[in-house]
């Protein structure tokens, strides 16, 4: 990688004193990865969401919810009515009353319970804590994919950082021809041509510099998005990319076959079906449930037969009830239950084929991308070379404008073609261990 100090004495070479005029700027906070994850976990608006799905999904998970409890009720009512009437008996009797007063009070207890529902109960209860171990798995992979969306985004940025670095040192090489060129087009030794393409080549420098600026705010913000904060916030992304170590494809592949939480959410998805099944195959058989209560009512009145009446007293027994014919419809239902379950099943096999083909090919990139970094390292190595030797020619007037500005192209190039070769090789790294299931934090 270069650096500054090599463009410095590159810049002595030419005997342009300028590089104790380079401005010191005032980098803002850097933010390690691990740091701008941990804040994304806190802030990021998909996980919080996802979140409370999840702890619906362990809240819906009882034993009440499955039908194992009894339900318990309690009712009371308290009716006042005041009443004109006039009653005439068979006997010639009459009675009137204006403004009568009526009360009927009621107090009912109720608790109802299923005992046997041909084992849906159970299939209820398997099939909640399916559900709520899905609503983990799906939190989990999504936190899975917003690590490799911002691992994404923020080794990139570490790129462009070292890019703008390149291309800022560049910038102060062609500043550096400029003044060469301006000095010996003073006295004679270059043509007007000459100072026209050193300011050309200048003017284009800086253009590519003011755009990676831009392209790095850009980065930041859309960092600073996917972590819930401010797109103004402004921050430096760490200086190198670690590559990834352990890299082994048959390790992985058998971690994928147990750990990789898509394959892992299909085949639990599936058992969710599975255990529909259960439950349909259950309306099929009889159900059984105990009810007991306990009433009490008090009836007193000014008008009618009685004056007062208060009964009180427990009631029990059990309900039977046995389905022997609705259309087939059950039957029908079922038959569709255990053909969402062989869907599903194949839906897991999918699954799990798509992983096992993004594993290998996901492989077989981070080994070429390994190869090329050290190909480019090697590229880069002689192409900063060339320059040290183009720029000794330069100076002599053994070259031309356009022949060094080809060296140089040439080594910006050789750098540009590292930082993406190490930036596919880190990411490859990445979505290898997330394939595997080996993606830890």
């Amino acid at each position: 990688m270069r650096n500054l100090k090599i463009y410095c004495s590159l810049f002595l070479t030419l005997s342009i004193l300028f590089c104790g005029n380079l401005k010191t700027q005032t980098l803002p906070d850097t933010l390690s990865f691990q740091e701008i994850f941990a804040i994304t976990l806190q802030n990021n608006f998909q996980l919080l969401m996802l979140a409370n799905d999840a702890e619906i999904s362990k809240n819906n998970n009882t034993a009440g919810n499955a039908g194992f409890l009894p339900t318990v009720d309690l009712g009371v009512s308290n009716n006042n009515a005041i009443v004109n009437s006039k009653q005439k008996f068979y006997d010639g009797r009459t009675k009137e009353a204006s403004g009568a007063n009526n009360n009927n009070f009621n107090l009912l207890a109720n608790l109802n319970w299923t005992v046997f529902d041909g084992m849906k109960m159970w299939a209820t209860r398997d099939r909640l804590a399916e559900l709520e171990n899905i609503g983990q798995m799906n939190l989990q992979l999504q936190i899975e994919f917003t690590y490799l969306d911002l691992a994404s985004l923020y080794f990139r940025l570490v790129q462009e950082q070292k890019l703008l670095q390149v291309l800022n040192s560049t910038l102060e090489v062609s500043r550096a021809r400029l003044e060469l060129a301006e000095k010996k087009f003073n006295i004679g030794a270059a043509s007007q041509v000459d100072l026209n393409q050193a300011r050309i080549d200048m003017s284009t420098d800086s253009t590519l510099f003011i755009r990676q600026g831009v392209l790095m705010k850009n980065l930041a913000a859309d960092i600073n998005m996917l972590a819930g904060r401010s797109p103004e916030i402004e921050f430096a992304a760490e200086h190198d990319i670690l590559p990834e170590t352990s890299v082994d494809y048959q390790n992985m592949y058998a971690s994928m076959l147990e750990q990789n939480y898509s394959v892992l959410l299909v085949k639990s998805e599936a058992r969710v079906k599975y255990q529909e099944i259960r439950e349909k195959r259950a309306e099929l058989m009889p159900s059984l449930s105990l009810y007991a209560n306990y009433a009490y009512s008090n009836l007193s009145s000014e008008t009618g037969l009685l004056e007062t009446s208060t009964t009180s007293g427990p009631a029990f027994g059990f309900n039977f009830n046995y389905n022997l014919f609705n259309g087939l419809n059950s039957r029908r239902e079922l038959q569709n239950s255990k053909i969402e379950y062989n869907s599903a099943v194949a839906q897991a096999d999918e699954m799990q084929n798509n992983m096992h083909a993004q594993l290998y090919k996901t492989f077989n990139s981070y080994v070429g991308a390994s190869q090329e970094v050290a190909l480019e390292k090697t590229n880069l190595d002689n192409a900063d070379k060339n320059l040290i030797i183009a720029i000794e020619l330069y100076r002599a007037g053994a070259i031309n404008e356009i022949e060094f500005r080809d060296i140089q192209r040439k080594a910006l190039e050789a750098e540009n073609r590292l930082l993406v070769a190490e930036y596919t090789m880190k990411m490859a790294g990445i979505n290898l261990r997330q394939i595997s299931g080996m993606l830890w934090f």
